[in-house]
């Protein structure tokens, strides 16, 4: 039998659990949990527990996922190969030289 509805959805270490009648325990990805976390108290403040509807799996599915933090850093570490690039200096050294900080602000 598939459950296509929850009645309840929370993070409990690094496992997603679903409720619906029984518990369904998914594992969650190393170093996901706090984006998880993030995106489930975000759909749903009441910690986890619906009242007023149940999930949907295809909901659930369907949840954007963006860690804005992670694509944030890979942005910055872009941004200073091209300046390194565009200065002709290491990487590690872009963050000397004068200009750095007015161009990342």
């Amino acid at each position: 039998m598939n459950i296509q509805r929850f009645d309840s959805i929370n993070v409990i270490g690094n496992e997603l659990i679903l409720t619906s009648g029984k518990q369904f325990k998914l594992k969650i990805a190393k170093g996901k949990k706090k984006l998880v976390q993030k995106l489930i108290n975000e759909k749903y403040p009441s910690g986890g527990l619906i009242t007023e509807r149940d999930i949907s799996l295809q909901e659930l599915k369907s949840l954007p996922a963006i860690d804005f933090d992670k694509r944030t850093a890979i942005k910055r570490e872009i941004d200073d190969i091209v300046f390194a690039m565009y200065f002709d200096v290491a990487v590690k050294d872009v963050v000397k030289l004068e200009f750095y900080e007015y161009v990342n602000s």
